[in-house]
């Protein structure tokens, strides 16, 4: 039986919450082997990227569908999305300048350059002190993406295009252009691993459209994609990027793939924390830069090294990460994403009541 298009996927959820865990978990590994030593960084965590971005493409696709070709939709996308994105991001880029300013001594990078502080709160690509295209809260050089993303599928929705065939064909000319050397930082939009999120909006399509796995096919693609990502543990994340939607774009996409045709059995057994963690994912991934740091320090001044202590290190960190975000999920992002999406719906309802014949600022309730 296929899932209906207007229901809760929430094995997507968990496995977005899964992806977010990756990161954390590639992250925690290289702050325990520089810490302590002993310890394997395990790259492939790096690959929870490349599940965000499937993911992103497929939530596009089954949110959106219903409105391909209605006018007027494109703002109201667009908005919902700076609305789920940008506070929480300003709110961690903020913190971060802010703990240079203060404790310039424990950063790796303490000089603050007003240009790439300008790009970083406007999702534009800068070079940092390492000349690589991040941000000042490096792990939002992957927004750089995500926000390209929204902004042509917008675009798509404002010219009553379909997103997915649209955004399928221009993606895939736009990836392989080379850029860099005409525009520098901002160049290295186009990479291929955008059409990690063309993956996703055709898994999202079909869903729509009632096809999806076999069952028994399901269960094997999530088994192959599950193991196919330790499998590259060897491989660096910035040698893999230019092949990375091969080699972890594919594994995820699959993954995605199996998860959503696994829906009516995943469902009855991802609810609880693995939702939670699915429903925190953007929280947790932007918050851990900040958690692990400050527990790096701590490890290494208690001189724990060799034994299992690295490994109890790396578990240490992943779950205060998980237990952080969750908390800025529930008492910071949560909220102040529902107060911004009333906004929005007043801003709706006014407009609509505004379009109505007779309507008046005195008739008006």
């Amino acid at each position: 039986m296929s899932p209906a298009p207007d229901r809760s996927y929430i094995g997507v959820q968990a496995l977005r919450g899964l992806a977010a865990m990756l990161v954390v978990l590639y992250h925690a590994t290289q702050m325990a082997q520089q810490r302590m030593g002993g310890t394997q960084v395990l790259t492939f965590g790096a690959a929870g990227v490349d599940l965000f971005f499937p993911i992103s493409g497929f939530v596009m696709a089954v949110t959106t569908y219903k409105y391909w070709g209605q006018a007027g939709y494109a703002v109201d996308f667009m908005l919902r999305r700076l609305v789920r994105i940008v506070p929480l991001y300003w709110a961690a880029t903020l913190l971060k300048i802010a703990a240079i300013l203060a404790l310039p001594h424990l950063t790796s990078h303490p000089n603050l350059d007003p240009w790439h502080v300008i790009s970083s709160f406007l999702f534009i690509p800068a070079w940092d002190a390492d000349h690589r295209p991040q941000p000042v809260v490096p792990v939002g050089w992957t927004l750089h993406f995500e926000m390209l993303f929204y902004l042509l599928f917008a675009g798509a929705l404002w010219l009553r295009l379909r997103p997915v065939w649209w955004l399928a064909g221009f993606l895939l000319v736009f990836s392989f252009l080379p850029l860099v050397p005409l525009l520098g930082a901002v160049g290295t939009l186009a990479s291929p691993i955008l059409l990690e999120f063309v993956a996703g909006m055709f898994i999202g399509w079909a869903c729509v459209a009632g096809h999806v796995l076999p069952r028994r096919a399901a269960w094997a693609a999530l088994c192959v994609a599950l193991l196919a990502l330790p499998a590259t543990h060897a491989v660096h994340p910035g040698e893999a990027f230019y092949w990375r939607a091969l080699i972890w774009g594919v594994p995820g996409a699959l993954a995605l793939a199996a998860v959503v045709a696994l829906e009516p059995v995943l469902a009855r057994y991802a609810r609880g924390w693995p939702q939670l963690l699915g429903d925190a994912s953007y929280a947790i991934y932007l918050v851990h830069g900040f958690v692990l740091p400050p527990l790096g320090v701590v490890l290494g001044r208690l001189h724990l090294t060799g034994g299992p202590w690295p490994l109890v290190a790396v578990v240490v960190a992943c779950i205060a990460s998980a237990l952080v975000g969750v908390a800025v999920h529930l008492w910071v992002e949560k909220p102040l994403t529902a107060r911004l999406n009333n906004w929005l719906r007043r801003r709706r309802a006014a407009a609509a009541a505004a379009r109505l014949p007779g309507v008046t600022n005195a008739t008006r309730p």
